[in-house]
C-alpha cells in the first residue's frame, strides 16, 4: 500500500526524517509531496527544494500563496495524487488549509488522516471554516502534535479518533556533556542558565531577564550566568541588561545558531529555561528545545504555556512555573542553582525519557502502528 504524505514542512530534509524511517525501517511505500519553494513560517524564510537522498521519494510541486502559513496551494496536486494512486493519504497540514481543500477535491478513494499542530481554537472565517468542517467529515483519524492540539480538535467538532504524535528529534546528535573550554572562552562561570529560541515576547525573554534581576538582587552571592542563543527583536533588551544594572557581566548572547550546530549550544548550559508566555493568539505548541535539552541530560525550568506541562510530565525532569510569573521563575531557578544533585537527577530522567519516546525512530514506530490502525478501521467503511 502506498502512502501519500502532503507536507510543506517536509521541504526541510530533517522534517522528512520520520517518513524516510517509515520507508527504510518499516518497509512502507511512502511518497512525500512538498512545495518546490516555501515563503513563510519555517526557520529559513525563503526555502527551495534541492533534492532528496532519503528512502521516501519526494515530489515537489509549484506552490502558490495568498498569504502566510496555510494560505497556499500546490499546483498539480490532483494530478500527482492520481498518478501515485495511494492507499492512504496523510495530510500533514491543518484541516482548514487550502491544501486540505485541494486534497478533498482530488476525491482519492482511500483513508485520509490529517496531522495538526494548532493548539488555539481560533474562529475561522469562510472559506476556512467550511474547509475544516469538510475535512472533519472526510477524515478517518487525526494526529495531534500534543494533548492541547487534540483538545482543540475535539472542541471544534472532530469526533473520530485523535492520537498524539509528537515531533521527533535526532537524539543521537544530542549527547550529555559540557564544553568547558568554550564556556571559559565565553566567560560562562558558575551555573549557566540557557535559553534557546526566538528572542520574542511570547517566548518569555523579558520574564527570564526579570527573574534573573530578582535573583541577582535578592541572592547576590549566587554564581550564575545567562546564555541566550537565538535571534529576534528583543536582542536589544538583552544587550541593555548585559551592559548595566544587576545583570551586568552575567549575560552572554551568541545570536542565532544553525540547526547543525544546535547540539553544541546545550553543552554550554547547566539548566534550560523556557518561560514561554501565552498570548491571545499563541501558546507553546510543543517546544522542541525541551527535547533537545533533555537529550543533553539538562534539567529544565519552563512556564505552563500550552503543551509545555505535558511534555515535561512525559520527560520527568522538569519544573513547571506559572505562565508570566518572573518571581516564581526566579525561585525555581534559585532552588536548582543551589542543588547540583537535583540537577543531575532531573537531567538523568530527561535523558532516558527523550531516548525512549522522542527520538525520530520512536516517533516513526508510533506512526507505523497508527497507520496500520487507520487502514484497519477504515476497511469496509470507505471514505467518510
Amino acid at each position: 500500500m502506498r502512502i501519500a504524505c502532503i507536507s510543506h514542512g517536509s521541504i526541510v530534509a530533517l522534517n522528512r526524517r520520520p517518513y524516510d524511517l517509515l520507508a527504510e525501517r518499516h518497509g512502507l511505500d511512502v511518497a512525500v509531496i512538498v512545495p518546490d519553494r516555501w515563503l513563510g513560517d519555517l526557520p529559513d524564510p525563503d526555502l527551495r527544494f534541492t533534492g532528496s537522498e532519503g528512502a521516501a521519494p519526494v515530489f515537489p510541486l509549484p506552490a502558490r500563496a495568498t498569504g502566510n502559513g496555510s494560505r497556499f496551494w500546490l499546483r498539480g496536486l490532483r494530478r500527482c495524487l492520481a498518478e501515485l494512486r495511494p492507499g492512504l493519504v496523510l495530510l500533514d497540514e491543518e484541516p482548514w488549509s487550502l491544501v486540505a481543500w485541494q486534497t478533498l477535491r482530488a476525491r482519492v478513494q482511500a483513508p485520509l488522516l490529517f496531522y495538526s499542530k494548532q493548539n488555539i481554537a481560533k474562529r475561522l472565517p469562510p472559506p476556512f471554516s467550511n474547509i475544516r468542517r469538510a475535512t472533519y467529515r472526510r477524515a478517518d483519524q487525526a494526529w495531534a502534535v500534543g494533548k492541547t492540539t487534540g483538545e482543540v480538535l475535539r472542541g471544534t467538532g472532530f469526533t473520530r479518533p485523535i492520537h498524539v504524535v509528537p515531533h521527533g528529534v535526532e537524539i543521537a546528535r544530542f549527547t550529555p556533556g559540557r564544553d568547558e573550554e568554550r564556556r571559559r572562552a565565553l566567560g560562562l562561570s558558575g551555573v549557566v542558565i540557557g535559553f534557546a529560541g526566538r528572542l520574542v515576547a511570547e517566548k518569555g525573554v523579558v520574564d527570564l531577564l526579570d527573574a534573573a534581576r530578582l535573583m541577582a538582587t535578592r541572592w547576590p552571592a549566587l554564581e550564575f550566568r545567562l546564555l541566550f542563543a537565538g535571534a529576534g527583536p528583543l536582542r536589544g533588551d538583552i544587550d541593555r541588561a548585559a551592559a548595566s544594572g544587576p545583570l551586568a557581566g552575567r549575560i552572554r548572547a551568541i545570536g542565532g545558531v544553525p540547526h547543525d550546530e544546535a547540539p553544541g549550544i546545550y553543552h554550554l548550559m547547566d539548566i534550560l529555561a523556557l518561560p514561554s508566555r501565552t498570548t491571545r493568539r499563541w501558546r507553546e505548541q510543543f517546544g522542541r528545545a525541551l527535547i533537545e535539552a533533555a537529550a543533553t541530560a539538562l534539567p529544565i525550568v519552563a512556564a505552563a504555556s500550552g503543551e509545555i506541562p505535558h511534555v515535561l510530565a512525559a520527560l520527568g525532569g522538569g519544573i513547571v512555573v506559572p505562565d508570566g510569573d518572573p518571581a516564581a521563575l526566579a525561585g525555581a531557578l534559585r532552588d536548582l542553582l543551589a542543588d547540583a544533585a537535583r540537577r543531575d537527577e532531573l537531567g538523568r530522567r530527561n535523558l532516558l525519557a527523550a531516548q525512549a519516546h522522542y527520538s525520530q525512530e520512536a516517533v516513526a514506530d508510533r506512526m507505523r502502528r497508527l497507520l496500520s490502525d487507520v487502514v484497519v478501521a477504515a476497511d469496509g467503511r470507505g471514505p467518510g
